[in-house]
């Protein structure tokens, strides 16, 4: 199932995906005379396999991260002792940036990972539209930090190279749009 909406000059416009086993949500925000792409992944059933996942956000090529890529993951164990983790190996690339990391291991009550990251224009036109398409990739086996990150990120969502591809389950695209003038 996915909601999707397109806001014209308003603070945020969002859209997100669901499985029986997450659920994903990717905003477009206002930040000042900038923009703020933001995904965020909720687990509802927990993974058996734990290893190294990836968030990302893909978007048009008219815009470029401006700054550093923001992550973290918190988790709570069944004690509700929660914890924030924010260690992770970014990526960036023309249409796209990434967050690889380790899955908490041991019985959990919660999981969340969280990306962001502000975007200016890329060109001198005025854009008209933007795409956020935020998408989640699960190790289905235990994987390697550099096969983890074999991978590239467009609108297309998370696109792993060949050598990877059958090591991930890939939930589909959380699309945010937006249309308006800047």
């Amino acid at each position: 199932r996915q909601r999707q909406m397109c806001i014209r000059d308003r603070p945020y416009t969002s859209s997100y995906i669901e499985t029986s086993m997450k659920k994903l949500t990717t905003y477009i925000l206002t930040n000042g005379s900038y923009y703020r792409y933001k995904a965020v992944l909720n687990w509802k059933t927990f993974p058996k396999v734990r290893s190294y996942d990836t968030i990302a956000i893909g978007h048009y090529a008219s815009v470029e991260k401006r700054g550093s890529v923001y992550f973290s993951q918190t988790y709570c164990d069944l004690n509700n002792d929660c914890r924030t983790i924010k260690a992770y190996y970014p990526q960036t690339f023309s249409t796209g940036s990434a967050a690889t990391f380790k899955v908490p291991s041991g019985d959990l009550s919660s999981l969340s990972q969280t990306i962001y990251f502000d975007v200016q224009k890329s060109v001198d036109a005025t854009v008209i539209s933007q795409k956020a398409a935020g998408d989640y990739a699960h190790a289905v086996q235990t994987v390697t930090v550099a096969q983890a990150k074999n991978f590239s990120v467009s609108t297309l969502g998370i696109n792993f190279n060949s050598s990877s591809v059958n090591l991930y389950d890939e939930i589909s695209p959380a699309t945010a749009l937006w249309s308006g003038s800047w």
